[in-house]
């Protein structure tokens, strides 16, 4: 379905099999929020929440440099979550979430915590493509904080002793796991990882 008064665009390559639609604006600005798989890797030592948004905001200056500072990264801890700290509701019903590519990932915040991701989240700020990767979240698929303590004490610990929870962006292509990944929500919450090790963030318009 494509939004009255917006031009069907070419999404180009698809990054998972099945069907895709891409919807733009006339300017060629796509009518939706976007969404993107950081082209950096950090340890759990974010400097909070709010350093994982700004490290967010700066990667997004490279393409979208007027919405930069309203990008923040799909995180919790003990404190903070995106079903409290993301814009959504009634006001943001007809806003999708897309792709840098334009491609549909949900239709409203509300459709991705109850549906999940109609694709997996693979274009980075740099417009790379990335697989089989995983995600620092510590946030289930409805948005909320995993109700436990494990979150790299509040996103300031890169301890081999401290873990979190990440999510795994999409199995590879034909991979048996991506029936689980999908019923399973994997691509928000599938296993804990230690601090210490580097992962990708999940960076949304916001």
């Amino acid at each position: 379905v494509v939004s009255p008064g917006h031009e069907l665009c070419d999404p180009g390559a698809l990054v998972e099999p099945g069907e895709a639609i891409a919807v733009c604006a006339p300017t060629c600005r796509f009518a939706g929020r976007i969404v993107f798989i950081s082209s950096q890797v950090y340890t759990g030592e974010l400097g909070g929440i709010s350093g994982a948004d700004l490290k967010c905001q700066a990667l997004a200056k490279g393409f979208d440099l007027e919405r930069a500072h309203t990008y923040r990264a799909w995180l919790s801890d003990g404190v903070s979550e995106p079903a409290a700290t993301f814009e959504h509701g009634a006001m943001f019903a007809a806003t999708p979430y897309v792709l840098r590519n334009g491609v549909k990932v949900a239709a409203s915040f509300e459709d991705l915590a109850q549906n999940g991701p109609a694709v997996g989240i693979t274009i980075t700020d740099t417009y790379e493509v990335l697989v089989n990767k995983n995600v620092w979240t510590h946030t289930t698929h409805e948005g909320e904080a995993v109700p436990d303590m494990h979150h790299c004490d509040q996103w300031t610990s890169n301890s081999f002793k401290a873990q979190a929870i990440v999510g795994w962006n999409i199995p590879p292509e034909g991979s048996p796991e991506l029936e689980a990944w999908a019923e399973e929500r994997w691509w928000t919450r599938y296993v804990e990882k230690i601090c210490k090790d580097p992962q990708h963030l999940y960076c949304f318009e916001n």
